[in-house]
């Protein structure tokens, strides 16, 4: 089993990563792989929220897991974690979450709100996607 998270807000920069890093390893390093989710330009535009950004080294590759191991390996693991955590971050409400994005995720949320107050998404959703305000109004009209 995965370890959890303690918050579905907790996000996982390269920048964290290399922190864990020793020196030796840190010398060792030829490069980082992304997996192309988004374009170059995209990806050097959100490390502007970055402190000490890592721009050198980069690689990019579309689809990232049909072509390198290592991605493939990580994009598993990464799923488990994400399919675990639906389970785990839903459990002090006794639901498991549904994953995505639509207007029955919107309902879910909606719920939740209502039953547990605005904070409940601190603990089991992205805030930074539009499905908050949306989650946000629909509690608004609940009875």
């Amino acid at each position: 089993m995965l370890m959890p998270l303690r918050s579905a807000s907790i996000t996982f920069t390269i920048q964290k990563l290399l922190a864990k890093l020793s020196a030796r390893q840190k010398l060792a390093l030829q490069g980082v792989l992304i997996d192309e989710f988004t374009s170059p330009q995209n990806y050097f535009n959100y490390l502007k929220k970055e402190a000490h950004p890592l721009t050198k080294g980069l690689y990019f590759a579309e689809k990232g897991e049909s072509a390198h191991l290592a991605v493939a390996c990580a994009s598993i693991i990464a799923r488990a974690w994400f399919l675990e955590s639906l389970t785990t971050f839903g459990a002090p409400y006794d639901v498991v979450l549904p994953s995505g994005a639509g207007a029955n995720v919107d309902a879910f949320a909606a719920k939740l709100i209502k039953k547990y107050g605005p904070d409940v998404l601190r603990e089991t959703a992205k805030l930074h996607f539009k499905n908050t305000e949306k989650a946000l109004a629909l509690a608004r009209k609940l009875k």
